[in-house]
């Protein structure tokens, strides 16, 4: 969920073109802390552009997906980014065009039938997503309503998110709650890291089928698709976070798998996906169940999906999201009933059968 859009328009006059790039690369080398730009040099390597100040003339994406316009006015980049932590960057070229910086969130994606924005010659508009932490600190324990949060819009319309954490730019380790409203998509894209998925609401659907509330998905790295829901939902999604060895596909329906009795009397467990030292499950639990105080080696993450759970930190109502860091230690429990979706072994780093992390 995790890429983003890049659109490039440039003219087309060639010599304007190698201005435009010279641009961006002295840009580069004047700043010499791209910590500064964060995103910046992710978007010129994606254009090819590095030491030849006149690469912007060879735009080639990823999967070669850049592409001329067919009105050859503009260069298109299908490539996802995230709108409202966008910066636009303005290079200056020739003579300053009439106007504002346009909004980036009037930009049409690559499938609009709005093929590109034209801008006055000698003019190069580059939109890239600034790098973003949130609860990057895996060693320190975080709790959210997760209802609470407000939804951020996604490049795509109708695409809303609420973010759990977060680090990086367009190729973000990150966790999400995202709603699609009905109709909604986004394109054909990959993902480099893996992406997992619960649906919690509605039917989300891709290429492979449809998927409704209580599937659980597993896309390996390498895997790609384009992902739409017909009639709206709700997905827990997280991106960025599978070991590379772990090339397993998964599609389980929760609904249709087996409950396993849990370590105590009340608890149920229903196993999902495990890889060295990642476990993923649902556990459910009865009314009045207490499990013993136990730790967490490789840390915890927790979306209670019904009911109230509870541990000595606190009590937590359906949509609350936990991470428990590494080394933790808890005494849960449920005094009403719960079901929650639990994965552990996962930070900082997965490590697969060989001792061997992300």
């Amino acid at each position: 969920m995790g890429s983003g859009q890049l659109h490039a328009v440039v003219s087309t006059q060639r010599k304007a073109i190698r201005k435009t790039a010279c641009c961006l690369h002295k840009l580069l080398a004047d700043l010499n802390d791209r910590e500064r730009l964060p995103g910046l040099a992710q978007v010129l390597a994606g254009l090819g552009i590095n030491d030849r100040p006149w690469g912007l003339g060879r735009l080639i994406g990823p999967g070669g997906a850049l592409r001329l316009g067919s009105s050859a006015h503009a260069f298109t980049a299908p490539l996802w980014i995230q709108r409202p932590l966008v910066q636009v960057l303005w290079l200056q070229v020739g003579n300053r065009p009439s106007g504002k910086v346009p909004d980036t969130n009037s930009i049409a994606p690559a499938t609009s039938s709005r093929k590109g924005r034209r801008f006055p010659k000698r003019t190069c508009w580059l939109s890239t997503i600034r790098s973003m932490d949130l609860h990057t600190d895996l060693s320190e324990r975080v709790a959210l309503d997760t209802a609470a949060l407000p939804w951020k819009p996604s490049p795509m319309a109708g695409v809303e998110r609420r973010m759990l954490d977060r680090r990086g730019a367009e190729l973000a380790r990150a966790t999400s709650i995202v709603r699609y409203a009905p109709g909604s998509r986004f394109e054909r894209h990959s993902h480099g890291g893996g992406e997992e998925i619960l649906v919690l609401e509605g039917t989300f659907s891709d290429e492979h089928g449809d998927y409704g509330a209580g599937t659980y998905l597993r896309n390996p790295l390498g895997s790609s698709h384009a992902p739409f829901s017909a009639e709206g939902c709700t997905i827990l999604v997280k991106l960025q976070q599978m070991h590379p060895a772990d090339q397993q596909r998964l599609m389980i329906d929760t609904h249709n798998g087996t409950w396993r009795p849990g370590l105590v009397s009340g608890l149920e467990v229903m196993p999902l996906h495990g890889f060295g030292s990642e476990h993923v499950a649902l556990v459910r639990w009865a009314p009045g169940t207490v499990f013993q105080p136990h730790g967490h080696p490789g840390g915890e993450e927790i979306l209670v999906l019904d009911g109230v759970f509870q541990d000595d930190h606190g009590t937590y109502p359906a949509g609350s999201w936990l991470r428990n860091p590494p080394g933790s230690v808890h005494r849960p429990w449920s005094a009403a009933g719960c079901t929650i979706w639990v994965k552990t072994g996962h930070l900082p780093a997965t490590q697969g059968p060989d001792g061997t992390e992300i």
